[in-house]
């Protein structure tokens, strides 16, 4: 997949702000506020994701690095703008904390804790485009 391993950090309280963090200890929320806007509802407080962040490119109909380097070196300001022509998304492949500083018991999955993550993948982003 052409994408950036990342963390997405969903607050421990009502009111608090969704994280993502690269790989190299950055945080980018501020450049993919579709990202976090799509992981503020459905997901429960206190929740850490490892994964893959990608955009997809609509005209073209497949996923783009080009398009993800571009969106990861945008400002606040022009964010915007570039999440309404390449639409970012979150592939999560292991659910690395529940509900605050400790780790997962080791039988909850991502699937039972976020039956809505059936394809491990928000906002929902069509098969054709995330695979």
């Amino acid at each position: 997949m052409d994408g950036y391993r990342a963390l997405v950090f969903t607050p421990v309280r009502p009111g608090g702000r969704v994280l993502v963090q690269t790989r190299g200890g950055s945080l980018v929320q501020d450049r993919f506020p579709d990202l976090t806007a799509a992981a503020e509802q459905p997901l429960p407080h206190g929740l850490v994701l490892d994964g893959e962040l990608v955009v997809r490119d609509a005209e073209a109909g497949r996923l783009s690095f080009e398009a993800l380097q571009r969106r990861a070196a945008a400002r606040s300001r022009g964010a915007a703008g570039l999440a309404d022509r390449w639409p970012a998304y979150f592939v999560a492949f292991d659910l690395l904390q529940l509900d605050g500083p400790r780790a997962p018991d080791a039988s909850q999955s991502m699937y039972t804790v976020i039956p809505s993550f059936s394809a491990a993948v928000f906002p929902a982003c069509p098969p054709s485009a995330c695979s």
